[in-house]
Formats: structure tokens, C-alpha cells, sequence
């Protein structure tokens, strides 16, 4: 909790929400770090829809299936060039919003790489 707070007063902390409309398929969080930035995924909230997904760098990380309501504490981290993203997909049943909510953090990436830092 005391590292979430630093982050929160440094500026570093990122809260992203994404909802999708009822009965489609959407990307519905993008995050697409800049160069010089490390971007760490900490907690996902996924909530109403069929299925999620999360991909980084067009990778899939996490694919949910038949899922109603989820907290996923997941890390994972993506070093940003301004092109490579982070995606959580969700596709929405009839009648039904689906909604994520992501909890992550920018590094500078060059701190990070710096161990004697």
C-alpha cells in the first residue's frame, strides 16, 4: 500500500477504465507507453461482459471466457517505443455492458536498467 501511495504522489500511479456497449466486440483499454517509459500492469477489474482479453505487444497474456465479474492481479510490463501497446478486448452478450478497470505504473526505463541507480 505505501508503494501505491508513493506512485500516487510522484505521478506515476495510472488508473484506466474501458466500457463496451451491449452486444459488440471492442478494445476497449489501449495503453501504448512512450519511449523512455516502462509501463507495469499491477490489477485488472473486468466486469458484465462474455469474454475478455489481454494481449501486450500482440501477445495474449489473459483470455476469460464466460466471466461475469473478475479481479485479476496480474503483473506484467511493457518498455514503451511509442508503437507496441497494452489491450484488454471485451466482448459484450446481449444486453449486457462490459467494463475493465486497470491499475498500473510508469518507470523510467532507463532507472529502471540502471542497477547501480
Amino acid at each position: 500500500m505505501t508503494f501505491l501511495r508513493q506512485l500516487s504522489i510522484q505521478g506515476r500511479l495510472r488508473f484506466v477504465q474501458g466500457l463496451t456497449l451491449s452486444g459488440t466486440d471492442d478494445d476497449i483499454i489501449t495503453i501504448t507507453p512512450n519511449e523512455g517509459e516502462t509501463f507495469f500492469i499491477y490489477k485488472l477489474i473486468f466486469s458484465g461482459a462474455k469474454t475478455f482479453a489481454v494481449t501486450n505487444d500482440n501477445m495474449t497474456r489473459l483470455n476469460y471466457v464466460n466471466t461475469t465479474a473478475l479481479t485479476v492481479f496480474l503483473f506484467d510490463s511493457l518498455v514503451g517505443d511509442n508503437i507496441k501497446s497494452i489491450v484488454v478486448n471485451a466482448q459484450s452478450g446481449g444486453g449486457v455492458f462490459g467494463s475493465a478497470s486497470l491499475l498500473g505504473w510508469v518507470e523510467n526505463t532507463s532507472r529502471i536498467r540502471d542497477v547501480a541507480a
